[in-house]
């Protein structure tokens, strides 16, 4: 997984991940992320975030449409990703 997925969108990272990098780790292996992900962009996001990860096209398109969340998961590392759509 790399970070073209959320590039053309707007992102802020939050969760363990930004608390680490600001100094005080957490013992989560999260991340939080708030993007900005237009509705005709999610075929495009799922396919660039590539096949290491479990995610659902679908309860995508359900969460942007209620301003909701869904979770990514990368299989390699169990990372979780919990994005946070406005």
């Amino acid at each position: 997984m790399s970070a073209s997925p959320w590039s053309g969108s707007s992102s802020t990272i939050g969760g363990s991940v930004a608390s680490t990098f600001s100094g005080e780790p957490r013992a989560t292996l999260d991340a939080d992320i708030v993007v900005d992900l237009p509705l005709p962009k999610v075929g495009d996001f799922v396919s660039e975030l590539g096949d290491e990860v479990i995610v659902d096209p679908r309860s995508i398109r359900d969460e942007i449409a209620r301003h909701g969340s869904f979770q990514i998961v990368h299989l390699p590392t169990l990372t979780r990703i919990d994005v946070f759509v406005p």
